[in-house]
């Protein structure tokens, strides 16, 4: 077996957590006669902002094998928390600064195992937790709302699904497909009120094309809705094996983290990703990309669509030794005053260990 990994600075922008700085790291194993992938990851970011208004501190282990194994388990905080409400109606306004000042913060976990059923295909069930202690400003959006889990509580949900993978390598594939479906049942503990649950099912479908030598593109489909009480905190995230933070790295990263949610979502994202060249060195092998990539999505209240949120962005992308990415992205999503028609672009920078896909 062979060990490497990488430690890389941190530093991102967006417009609800401002400047952000940190470190990253990963580290993996695979036998010697594997010459890309990876048996075990470890990765772990330590971010704060530079006004201290927001700190994510996590840890993920991803095992692949006879059988899969994803976990992560991490603490996140707020003393300026975005929140302007579900759903893309609210999402696509400038609210500013009614959004802001709200403090939430607390542990959060999930655990998933996948077994295969045939080569191609495997069955995964997960189980994600969440407690968050929340301090609404008294001004803003979220006192004046009220939404389910104001005043904190406990979140846990459980995830069964099928997958289907014929990718040609992990991470970042050249061709093939991954697809899933998932259905779940959540139960909500909530301060000042009783128990309560939901139930929620999620499919998503990634495609890799090869066109000629040096350029692969990629599109990806996602659908996710749930029905029931569903806790605030917990909106801005997908289903699915991966738990997608919305706004963030992937889906909807043109309109930024904590204040994109909703109780569904529809989207669809194309990238194109042009190859430059690898260095086929032992000790430090890297592979250089690029990646453009345009996205059109929807966040549903209820079964209100809302407007559709485009995203646009591009990316230079590295992979070391076949196995770590890191992708330095910056990405638009259109925004608008309130009672005003026209929508203006707003840009997200950061750096993430995954591709937008």
């Amino acid at each position: 077996m062979i060990w490497s990994g990488v430690l890389v600075p941190l530093f991102g922008a967006n417009t609800q957590d401002g400047f952000g700085l940190g470190f990253g790291g990963e580290v993996f194993t695979r036998p010697r006669w594997q010459m890309e992938g990876y048996k075990l990851k470890i990765t772990t970011t330590l971010w704060v902002t530079t006004n201290l208004g927001y700190t994510s501190d996590w840890f993920q282990v991803d095992r692949r094998g006879d059988t899969d194994w994803l976990g992560r388990a991490g603490f996140r905080g707020w003393s300026n928390h975005a929140f302007v409400g579900v759903g893309g109606d609210r999402v696509e306004l400038v609210q500013s600064p009614r959004e802001v000042g709200n403090v939430v913060y607390g542990p959060f976990a999930f655990l998933g195992i996948s077994r295969p059923l045939t080569f191609h295909d495997s069955l995964f069930a997960q189980a994600n937790y969440k407690t968050y202690f929340v301090e609404a400003d008294p001004d803003g959006f979220l006192a004046l709302l009220r939404p389910h889990g104001v005043d904190g509580g406990t979140y846990v949900d459980f995830t069964l699904g099928v997958e289907h993978d014929t990718t040609d390598r992990w991470p970042m594939p050249h061709r093939g497909v991954r697809a899933e479906t998932s259905a779940r049942v959540g139960i909500s503990a909530m301060r000042g009120d009783h128990l309560s649950g939901l139930v929620g099912a999620n499919a998503e479908a990634i495609g890799w094309y090869p066109v000629g030598s040096h350029l692969v593109v990629a599109g990806r489909f996602v659908v996710d809705k749930t029905v029931g009480r569903r806790p605030f905190f917990e909106t801005d995230t997908g289903g699915g094996r991966w738990r997608d933070e919305l706004g963030s790295e992937q889906a909807f990263s043109g309109y930024g983290r904590t204040r994109t949610r909703g109780d569904g979502m529809v989207a669809g994202m194309v990238e194109v990703r042009p190859y430059f060249f690898r260095t086929n060195h032992s000790f430090l092998d890297l592979e250089f990309h690029g990646s453009v990539f345009a996205e059109q999505g929807w966040l549903t209240q209820g079964w209100d669509a809302g407007p559709p949120l485009p995203t646009v962005g591009f990316a230079p992308e590295v992979l070391f030794q076949g196995a770590i990415q890191c992708r330095p992205f910056l990405a638009w999503g259109w925004r608008r005053e309130p009672g005003a028609v026209r929508r203006e672009p707003v840009s997200q920078f950061g750096i993430s260990f995954v591709d937008p896909l």
